[in-house]
């Protein structure tokens, strides 16, 4: 694998990498194809071509997601930092860019069936974390995990071997190896997909985010036993500010409240209880980020596409929606739902 220089930090101007520029700018996401963003992240096809996606990734110096793209204006979403210049660069299997003060970092790694998710994780994060605490764009903002088979494991008859379960444990041993604690776990969403990797993306910054709770939900990394070995490590939301910019990065979200799945089988039901948690968090925000830009709308089955989109453009009619092809954490629950908020 290619090598290149790493993002590290820098105090001073005599350092010609690209952490000394200043955070001034307010970061945003949009559906285009533009060469100018911080990051360009690459949806699939509906026919799971990986090559094909490989080969986006590779032209366009994209960071690649498996999920295939149902329903967008583009194959192609856009995180902007400003006008500030962008550096880029590949550490073995670690693609980086970074500019305007905030760092995108992205791994994919093989993942065969056989493999243990647990080991995969903790390795896959901690190469991560690594890079992130030795960049002058320290503080995690937020987390994409895209996991093989997430629901996979449980025809063995133990819960505790369903594959997101055994992924939380990885990815919260290497959390704990670098001293993060919860109130340091980011907004966070973690989706299956039909491929044979395993893919993380992170959005980290210079300053640092508030990472908040929901009051209707118990906190992830406090879910009660039944739920795993070892609790999601992640907030239900980032807020984000410098000076006037202030952002709301809302982790994926879903039909829970308390810790419990609601409306099982009923996508309506599901979307609505949704879009209430949404709205919460929004409160919380103390109304500083109402706005909702961007969504990211994750379904298990494709015939759900269309009422899915019925209501979600009717709750959010100015945001640009995308709307991908993804299996829930949790097996029960067909829909899961993000957002960018400003």
């Amino acid at each position: 694998m290619r090598q290149s220089k790493s993002p590290l930090s820098a105090s001073s101007a005599a350092n010609n990498t690209p952490h000394a520029v200043a955070a001034s700018s307010l970061l945003s996401v949009s559906q285009s194809n533009s060469s100018g963003a911080l990051a360009n992240v690459v949806f699939g096809n509906n026919k799971l071509d990986q090559s094909a996606l490989r080969t986006a990734v590779a032209e366009q110096q994209a960071f690649g997601c498996e999920l295939p793209l149902l329903a967008g204006d583009c194959p192609v979403e856009n995180w902007h930092a400003g006008n500030q210049p962008v550096e880029r660069g590949q550490i073995g299997a670690m693609r980086w860019a970074c500019g305007g003060g905030f760092l995108f970092v992205g791994l994919t790694l093989a993942c065969a069936s056989a493999d243990d998710i647990t080991a995969l994780a903790k390795l896959a994060y901690e190469q991560l974390l690594a890079l992130v605490a030795e960049s002058a764009s320290p503080h995690l903002l937020r987390c994409w995990n895209y996991v093989p088979n997430i629901n996979g494991g449980m025809e063995q008859g133990n819960a505790d071997h369903e594959v997101y379960k055994r992924f939380c444990t990885g990815r919260l041993r290497a959390f704990e190896q670098a001293g993060l604690q919860s109130a340091d776990f980011p907004a966070a969403s973690a989706v299956g997909h039909a491929g044979d990797s395993l893919t993380i993306h992170l959005l980290a910054s210079q300053t640092p985010g508030r990472h908040l709770t929901n009051t209707k939900q118990v906190d992830a990394f406090s879910y009660p036993r039944q739920y795993g070995i070892s609790s999601p490590s992640f907030a239900r939301a980032t807020l984000w500010q410098q000076g006037d910019d202030t952002v709301l990065l809302v982790s994926g979200t879903a039909s829970i409240v308390g810790h419990e799945s609601l409306h099982i089988g009923d996508l309506g039901a599901q979307v609505q209880v949704t879009f209430d948690n949404i709205g919460h968090l929004l409160d919380q925000a103390n109304k500083q980020c109402q706005q909702v830009q961007f969504v990211r709308v994750y379904l298990r089955h494709e015939e759900h596409l269309a009422e899915a989109k019925a209501l979600v453009e009717r709750e959010y009619p100015q945001a640009e929606v995308v709307y991908l092809l993804a299996d829930i954490c949790r097996a029960e629950l067909l829909v899961e739902i993000e957002c960018f908020c400003a």
